[in-house]
């Protein structure tokens, strides 16, 4: 008994032994391949530390860890310079398109440096390089202002669209210009301006007036509360904000008064599109009285509207149809204003033209054109005369494109690009063949321009583009 106990204690001792003798040897296997796996990886590992460090590879991701480092670090007020961060300086001449931009802003064989400091604050030195820097992605100019200490402002006088466009548009612009007048038709083109036809709403004694104002076959309309001096005028399919100047914005604001918004301009050709637009406007609202009148021909620089006589009420003009003279709610009373406003239409366009189709110094016009060409971007261009509707339109052609100067009664005189700056001043506009139509292009705001500021201009846009594309 006592025999087969110790039997049975002794085998279950002999079967422990064995499983802890396996457990042991296996524990001891997998100890081993993982400390040699992990002493490879470590290998391998330092190798590439090693080779990353001799090849200088890894220091872009040293400084992309300092630069994240250094975006807490700019919050503080003491890094707010170029001099205060640690930067890195190179020669633009030797930098990728360094030599196009130099020669682009006129420093072409110059010692200019670029400066892009781990702050985010990037410049440009050198003799006679004008204080430019991007900070943190704003564009500053170093001013002094009546006497004080010079400090950086934010400088916002660039194109904003394309900058190579803008270049042509003001080429072109100024060939056209500089032969209307060895021609010597400027006078005469000032003479060709027509009366103004005004009608106006008095937005129901709400504030919210509109004006509808012809000249030369163009239309402008204004809606909103005061408008303010230098404003301009929007063409048609021109940005405002979010909505686009079209047809379909147009019935948008039109319809109702809650959906006017404080300052709206239109431009139309449309006679009809501006009448039934009008209308539709002035009946949105109860008790919108409505004037109409007529004022001598003014130039662009002259003021168009006299805020203090509305005119007469428009049933002087139009009949007094539904006993309401002073309104504009019926159609019968839409379809009269049409018809009496084509009527002043062509007396205005025959007095303008008279003076314009028998002037000899339209025939010189045509003599100096013949021939012609100009050079505007490397395109030469053939110059010639299109007859407008009451004066030509002097038309630049090169491989298929054709561009042209038509006269304008509302051409911009005042910058609101440049503080101060007045533009350059021709009753003409830049317009493009599209199809068999002519249509308006170009910012007036860039190609009037003096050749110096447009120059400022020009170049200053250029450096704010070459900075923000290197200083990330």
């Amino acid at each position: 008994m006592r025999f087969e106990k110790r039997a049975s204690v002794e085998s279950k001792m002999s079967i422990f032994h064995s499983k802890l003798s396996q457990t042991g040897n296996r524990a001891s296997v997998d100890w081993t391949v993982g400390k040699l796996l992990n002493i490879i990886l470590a290998m391998v590992v330092f190798a590439l530390v090693a080779y990353g460090i001799s090849t200088q590879s890894l220091n872009p991701l040293w400084d992309n860890l300092s630069g994240k480092f250094d975006e807490v670090k700019i919050l503080s007020p003491w890094n707010n310079d170029v001099t205060s961060g640690d930067c890195y300086e190179e020669r633009i001449a030797n930098s990728k398109d360094g030599r196009e931009f130099l020669k682009a802003i006129g420093m072409e064989g110059k010692e200019v440096i670029l400066n892009v400091c781990k702050n985010r604050i990037c410049n440009i030195s050198g003799a006679g390089v004008t204080p430019y820097r991007v900070n943190q992605g704003k564009f500053e100019k170093l001013e002094e202002e009546k006497g004080e200490e010079k400090k950086w402002v934010g400088y916002n006088s660039l194109i904003v669209e394309g900058i190579g466009s803008a270049k042509f548009n003001w080429e072109l612009y100024n060939k056209g210009v500089d032969i209307l007048e060895t021609a010597g038709v400027k006078d005469l083109y000032d003479k060709g301006f027509t009366k103004k036809f005004v009608l106006y709403g008095d937005g129901g004694r709400l504030g919210k007036d509109v004006y509808a104002v012809w000249q030369n076959g163009e239309w402008r309309v204004r809606i909103g509360d005061d408008i303010p001096d230098g404003e301009g005028w929007v063409k048609e399919g021109e940005k405002i904000g979010n909505d686009w100047v079209n047809q379909t914005w147009v019935k948008h604001i039109a319809i109702g008064f809650k959906k006017y918004r404080h300052v709206n301009t239109y431009y139309s050709i449309d006679d009809e599109k501006i009448i039934n637009m009008f209308a539709e406007i002035v009946n949105g609202v109860i008790d919108y009285k409505v004037y109409w009148k007529e004022t001598i021909p003014t130039k662009p620089d002259e003021q168009y509207i006299s805020s203090s006589s509305y005119g007469e009420i428009i049933g002087t003009f139009i009949g007094n149809i539904d006993n309401s003279p002073d309104e504009l709610d019926d159609k019968k009373e839409v379809v009269e204003l049409k018809e009496e406003f084509n009527k002043k239409k062509e007396e205005y366009l025959d007095e303008a033209e008279i003076s314009v189709r028998e002037s000899e110094k339209m025939n010189d016009l045509k003599k100096i054109v013949e021939n012609k060409e100009v050079e505007i971007n490397d395109k030469t261009f053939k110059v010639e005369i299109e007859n407008g509707e009451i004066f030509p339109i002097i038309v630049f052609t090169s491989n298929g494109e054709t561009f042209g100067l038509k006269h304008s009664a509302y051409a911009k005189i005042n910058s609101n690009l440049l503080k101060g700056v007045k533009l350059e001043y021709f009753p003409v506009v830049l317009i493009e063949r599209v199809g068999s139509e002519w249509k308006e292009i170009g910012n007036e705001e860039y190609y009037r321009l003096p050749k110096e500021n447009f120059n400022e201009v020009y170049r200053t846009t250029l450096i704010s583009r070459f900075l923000k594309d290197r200083c990330r």
